[in-house]
């Protein structure tokens, strides 16, 4: 299910406004996998092998990449660190990724339920900061910051 959250800064509260929404990964551009088991020399995410090993790695690729909209596919672990999404780069958790029974080529394949992806805070630090994006398959948790610990949503429109 695909949520669209909507932050509003209320004082020092911000509320996050929940549409329902229906997300489709059909028409996309380019797909950079993330994979924080990759240990390949080189870096590219144009396969599992040269996967990016953080997600901030794999969207700040994305971004320089010509076409309108990409796709992110991360292998499921745990990355510790704050991701900063950006417009119209799609990010996907649940894919094994460079373990047995991975590689996936499909997107059809992706299964976040039998293969987590969690952004843990570590109870220091804020997980996402959204953008008018796609975040859909992850875990997020012990976020920490004084607005949004989890995810910080501000003028922006991000399905969930």
């Amino acid at each position: 299910m695909c949520t669209s959250v909507r932050g509003i800064r209320m004082g020092g509260l911000v509320i996050a406004l929940v549409i329902g929404a229906c997300c489709v990964a059909g028409a996309q551009g380019p797909i950079v996998r993330v994979d924080m088991k990759a240990s390949g020399a080189v870096q590219d995410g144009t396969t599992w092998e040269t996967a990016f090993i953080s997600i901030q790695a794999g969207i700040t690729h994305a971004v320089g990449l010509p076409d309108e909209t990409k796709m992110l596919w991360v292998g499921r672990g745990t990355y510790s660190e704050t991701v900063t999404m950006a417009d119209n780069v799609l990010v996907y958790g649940g894919f094994i990724g460079r373990e047995e029974g991975g590689y996936e080529d499909n997107f059809s394949l992706r299964n976040p339920v039998n293969n987590p992806t969690t952004i843990d805070g570590e109870d220091t630090r804020r997980c996402v900061v959204g953008a008018n994006t796609v975040m859909d398959g992850f875990l997020i948790t012990r976020g920490r910051a004084d607005t949004g610990g989890g995810m910080y949503n501000f003028d922006v429109s991000m399905f969930v």
